[in-house]
């Protein structure tokens, strides 16, 4: 079957214009807002760019010949390679192991869950399992809502001079 053509609007089957004899009015003509202030923004952030920029390339004090010859030098051409390398597999382990942890926190099976909530949710900074774990592996991590958590010692307990 041949793809159909259909005929645009003719302007006398387009919906008739409000008359003010029904005394509806016309609708207000929607403008975007104008945002001056991001412009102007944009425009002196680059600016100021190119001026550090040039001055960092024209300053004669940064002797670029000298760091040219030092950066080619062999042990810090060596240095970078093993630094992207080094960035490369990172980034792959990272993410093997973070696909493997989504895949766990996705299988019906409770252990594996527990297992990746584990691993998620208890390896923060400042964190140890005794204080943001719940201690049972049928349940996920919960961490404390305030941003250091205290130690169980810290609570206050009347003494028998304060009174």
């Amino acid at each position: 079957m041949p793809p159909q053509t259909v005929p645009p609007p003719s302007p006398s089957s387009a919906a008739p214009a409000p008359s003010a004899e029904a005394g509806s009015e016309a609708l207000p003509r929607i403008v975007p807002v104008r945002r001056t202030g991001r412009w102007t923004a944009a425009v002196a952030v680059l600016v100021l760019l190119g001026l550090a920029l040039d001055s960092v390339v024209r300053n004669d004090a940064f002797q670029w010949d000298v760091v040219l010859s030092y950066f080619a030098t062999v042990p810090v051409l060596r240095g970078l390679w093993l630094t992207l390398w080094l960035t490369a597999v990172v980034m792959v382990l990272g993410f093997a192991l973070g696909a493997l942890l989504a895949v766990l926190r996705l299988s019906g099976n409770p252990v594996l869950q527990a297992v990746s909530w584990g691993t998620c949710g208890c390896s923060g900074p400042r964190r140890s399992w005794s204080s943001s774990c719940s201690g049972s592996t049928s349940a996920p991590c919960t961490r404390r809502s305030s941003a250091s958590p205290r130690p169980a010692s810290s609570a206050r307990s009347p003494s028998p001079s304060s009174g």
